[in-house]
């Protein structure tokens, strides 16, 4: 049976935390690339004198200029997200190793830099949805080719409804009663906080991976930490606290923008220097220190009933409070064998018990 100290715990936490602030970080960075990407694209769009009267070659022209437009804010964009992936993948390995030398006393080894990088960008994403198994390439590309798509239907809309040119700009920078939340480059921007947060968080996930398979004789297993707090999503906290070979592993991030990781579960005959720890939760009252053994649904059990009903719903919440069982036996029947949601009825056909007794 493996061993995941205390201290362990820890300092993933503490790593959750911090990685939640390089991420914020990068999405700031990133932002000045998509105002000067919007203001390329305006500059060709407010040169066109009346949409509603442009010939067929002059559309195909601006439509040309408005994709270079992206293309040259992509690809500026694209040197400084790989730049930052390829260290943060190497800080995140040896911050690990670091991390179990504060545990652990062993000789651990360190994949190269070419090793981590293949680990990054060659390891599909495991975020559910659209982009489940893309590889990081093919995610930047996927996001980036979406403005060139959303800005070109724009202009022939515009074109084809006989607007104006202050319709177009209206459609693509928003409007400032809105305070310019409700275009086109705002979807961009989101699509790119997206990216962001969650090609580095694979990139964290995959590098830490890579330093337990090259020290099998040390790691075990792993064990996924969830971020306890009413922002966790149903597969997180569903799979919080639960051991899985490495090889089995489901590889955050699991959704995007994913906040949950994975730690390592030593072998229990090492020479263990230190068990001392904790890790942390936000509730209604604040953050507070819990005990690095609770897992997600042991500490919404903790909360009020309002409290846990706005964060799984009022039936779930029920189950939870009245139906009788475990809240390990709880969390293994919100997911299918894929780790995905399954419905309330699905969970009925299941536990009819648990939820006669919840009185459902």
């Amino acid at each position: 049976m493996g061993v995941t100290p205390d201290l362990t715990v820890e300092i993933a936490s503490r790593y959750a935390v911090y990685l939640e602030g390089v991420k914020e970080g990068n999405v700031r960075k990133f932002d000045k690339f998509i105002r000067e990407m919007q203001a390329d694209i305006l500059r060709q769009i407010r040169a066109i004198d009346d949409p509603a009267s442009l010939t067929k070659k002059r559309l195909n022209e601006i439509l040309r200029a408005v994709n270079e437009a992206v293309q040259t804010g992509a690809a500026n964009y694209e040197k400084i997200w790989r730049a930052q992936a390829l260290e943060l993948g190497e800080y995140a390995a040896q911050f690990e190793i670091k991390a179990m030398g504060r545990v652990v006393r062993a000789d651990f080894l360190l994949p190269t830099p070419n090793q981590l990088a293949a680990a990054a960008f060659a390891t599909p994403l495991g975020a559910e949805g659209i982009y489940e198994g893309m590889l990081l390439d093919a995610f930047f590309k996927d996001v980036s080719s979406k403005t060139k798509t959303r800005v070109a239907g724009a202009v022939r809309l515009v074109a084809a409804q006989g607007g104006t040119t202050q319709d177009l700009v209206r459609r693509i920078r928003g409007t400032r009663a809105s305070k310019f939340k409700d275009g086109l480059m705002e979807l961009a921007r989101r699509d790119v906080n997206a990216l962001a947060r969650t090609s580095l968080a694979h990139v964290s996930s995959t590098s830490r991976m890579a330093v337990w398979k090259a020290n099998p004789d040390i790691v075990e297993q792993v064990e996924l930490l969830a971020v306890l707090d009413s922002r966790t999503t149903e597969p997180c906290r569903s799979l919080s606290g639960q051991r899985f070979d490495i090889d089995k592993a489901p590889q955050p991030p699991l959704h995007i923008n994913c906040r949950s990781g994975l730690m390592p579960v030593f072998n229990d005959g090492l020479d263990f220097l230190d068990k001392a720890g904790s890790q942390f939760s936000r509730g209604p009252d604040g953050i507070k220190r819990v005990s690095p053994d609770m897992t997600y649904y042991q500490y919404l059990k903790t909360q009020s009933p309002a409290f846990q009903d706005s964060v799984i719903g009022p039936s779930r919440g029920a189950l939870l409070r009245d139906g009788g069982l475990s809240t390990d036996d709880f969390a293994r029947l919100q997911l299918n064998k894929n780790f995905r949601p399954i419905t309330l009825a699905d969970m009925q056909k299941l536990e009819p018990l648990a939820f006669e007794s919840a009185g459902l």
